[in-house]
């Protein structure tokens, strides 16, 4: 979403438009007079902020206010200051972002995430991730509506996204909630014709107010106590209401065996029903699954003599389902994680071979066929891990550790952002991965029970995220580790977001008239590292250089590794170039080739470098590396580290201006 999908602000009553899940929770959120977003990026919902980014900057939504947040906590308690005040507010965040915000979250919910006047409403979008697609783990991120008592629903397509998003600002300003409006991928990123149902609000800039009320808003005993109880009252109001009943919905069938489920597995249940020719079975969507509707159930149930319970990961629906069951006095046979796997995402095929199982279908023929095909050909194709960009600083900077240390006795402490990739072959370099500035935590750990050399990696976005407190406990501490900062001027990994280490000229969300450049150097110094050094990583042997000395001393040893995410200037740069074209002036610029007569097939760019600019071809009968002009941005890495002086480099410099190159 680069650029704002007109849709979203669209007055056209009942006109349908194309949308993908976050586009229709955007105007869902719109149409809830939403003027108060906060978010740190994170998939699948980081374009979220972009788009929110540009309206605010736009001016089309007075009284709109975006911000990008240094982490998800300092996200959720912005927004939780906004609703106190007020103002309806606004937190996606991906699932394990869900971690991070949850300490705060659970003493907003406890207060109320409305004003003491009963205005506001806060809403916060969790992004689940089954199979990992985006993620290090694919936690079910579902239980924390449990624990924390949110009013939690999961739209199953892109139409309720944008019809359900204004009921939970409504839900949550009512009965002093906060909403949870869980999705995943196959939600955020799909794309549906959908149905403008509610006219875009007027938007004006609104102040609010806080009005003081101590025992709502501190959480202290006796109130933490009062508040819990009022909590409890809250949530047994909500499921006795008519909203408890609006998310949901039953599929009439005349079978004695239903299904139950909810979110994106409903849609897969349907299409394998009707490629299984199951007509008649009926099911039980839930799309609030907390506070749960017994009312419901009991009537879908009344006449079943067995359930089946399909949903992605751990039993959630199941576990409450079996609960009410067992409240009723139903004997029946409930089946969930007996027959649907507990880990991945499921599919149709998945549906259609447990679907077709129970209730005894043979699977047609072409059905079988196809199945048999997929199951026969997945393991001939190639798998395509994710790779870093051709000229990325990091994979310089990757390839300098590799020749600077002792692969077999060095502990790389990895991290989350690009540089997460470098555990795979051939990099190989990243010994353990546990979140966001944990890297370096473990490191502390190891630094104090081993003589092995440890390095831990950080991103320049990590470090502002939640990397400074475990930098600081590394110096009290004494850790005894190399610590690397990545610092690329973005958050890259979710798609070159800004943080607080872009450089101003570069913010676009920023709207400060005199935003402040952060000195990321003069931070490691204040908070007591002694020795820090900043290399260009497109200067391998410089590079090399620094974490050799660095090898040398004791204690906390910083190394800022500064360049500019290559992609990120890649973008600027080709811009330039355009509009030069386009005003017919003269452009410089520079190009690397291979001497083939001097390539000796030592691999060292190859397979050392691993730039995906380069390849081996055969050229003139004589097989040679070879530089794809088209993926190359210039950074000059691999003719740095050529042994053989094989790679030229060529500047095309523009002297004269009726000169065009």
């Amino acid at each position: 979403m680069k650029m704002v999908n007109s849709a979203i602000l669209t007055s056209e009553l009942d006109k349908k438009v194309l949308m993908i899940g976050n586009e229709a929770m955007i105007r869902g959120s719109l149409e809830a007079n939403v003027q108060f977003v906060s978010q740190y990026p994170g998939t699948p919902l980081s374009d979220m902020g972009l788009v929110f980014g540009d309206l605010m900057k736009s001016g089309r939504v007075p009284g709109l206010y975006f911000q990008w947040a240094a982490n998800e906590a300092a996200a959720m308690q912005a927004a939780a200051g906004a609703s106190w005040c007020g103002i309806r507010s606004l937190v996606p965040a991906k699932h394990v972002g869900i971690n991070v915000l949850a300490d705060s979250l659970g003493v907003i919910a406890l207060n109320g995430p409305t004003s003491s006047r009963g205005e506001g409403g806060l809403v916060v979008i969790a992004g689940g991730d089954p199979a990992s697609l985006g993620s290090h783990c694919e936690q079910n991120d579902r239980f924390y509506s449990w624990m924390l008592h949110l009013c939690h629903v999961e739209p199953s397509d892109v139409q309720e996204c944008l019809d359900w998003m204004p009921l939970m600002f409504d839900i949550s300003q009512e009965y002093d909630l906060v909403g949870y409006f869980r999705v995943t991928s196959r939600i955020s990123h799909s794309r549906q014709d959908v149905t403008i149902r509610k006219k875009f609000p007027k938007f004006e800039p609104k102040k609010g107010y806080f009005k003081k009320d101590i025992p709502k808003f501190c959480s202290l005993p006796p109130h933490c106590i009062n508040n819990h109880a009022r909590l409890y009252d809250r949530m047994d109001e909500l499921g006795q209401s008519k909203h408890a009943r609006i998310f949901n919905k039953i599929l009439q069938g005349d079978a004695r065996t239903g299904i139950i489920t909810g979110g994106v597995p409903f849609n897969y249940i349907m299409e394998a029903l009707r490629i299984l020719g199951l007509n008649d079975i009926p099911i039980l969507k839930y799309g609030m699954i907390n506070p749960i509707d017994k009312n419901i159930f009991k009537e879908f149930s009344a006449d079943l003599e067995k359930i089946i319970i399909v949903e992605e990961l751990e039993p959630f629906i199941e576990v409450k389902v079996k609960q009410m069951a067992q409240e009723m006095g139903f004997s029946i046979p409930i089946l969930g994680q007996e027959i649907v796997r507990k880990w991945g995402e499921l599919s149709v095929g998945d549906l259609i071979q447990i679907l077709g199982k129970e209730f005894n279908r043979p699977i047609a023929s072409t059905t079988r066929e196809i199945l048999n095909r997929y199951e026969k050909y997945l393991p001939m194709i190639p798998s395509r891990p994710p790779t870093f960009c051709a000229g990325c600083p990091e994979r310089a900077l990757l390839y300098a550790i590799k020749k600077a240390t002792d692969e077999n006795n060095t502990i790389y402490a990895g991290d989350i952002g690009c540089y997460v990739m470098s555990f795979f072959p051939p990099m190989g370099i990243t010994d353990w991965v546990i979140c966001m500035s944990g890297g370096l935590g473990a490191a502390i750990g190891a630094s104090m029970k081993t003589d092995q050399p440890v390095i831990a990696l950080m991103g320049d976005s990590t470090f502002y995220h939640t990397g400074l407190p475990i930098l600081i406990s590394a110096v009290y501490n004494g850790a005894n580790v190399i610590l690397i900062i990545l610092d690329n001027s973005w958050t890259a990994m979710t798609g070159g977001h800004e943080n607080p280490n872009t450089p101003p000229a570069l913010r676009k969300a920023n709207i400060l008239e005199n935003p402040v450049k952060f000195d990321m150097a003069s931070i490691l110094r204040a908070c007591g590292v002694k020795w820090v050094k900043a290399v260009d990583p497109y200067q391998p042997k410089a590079m090399i250089a620094a974490i050799q000395s660095a090898l040398k001393q004791k204690g906390l040893r910083v190394i800022i590794s500064r360049r500019e995410c290559g992609l990120q200037y890649g973008k600027r740069l080709k811009k330039e170039l355009q509009a030069c074209i386009q005003a017919g002036q003269p452009f410089s610029r520079k190009v690397f080739q291979v001497i083939p007569e001097r390539c000796e097939l030592c691999r060292e760019c190859t397979q050392q470098l691993c730039c995906t600019a380069l390849r081996i071809m055969t050229i003139d009968g004589r097989e040679t590396v070879y530089i794809d002009e088209a993926r190359c941005n210039q950074c000059g890495v691999c003719a740095a580290i050529c042994p053989n002086g094989a790679i030229m480099k060529t500047e095309i410099d523009v002297h004269y201006p009726n000169i065009k190159a």
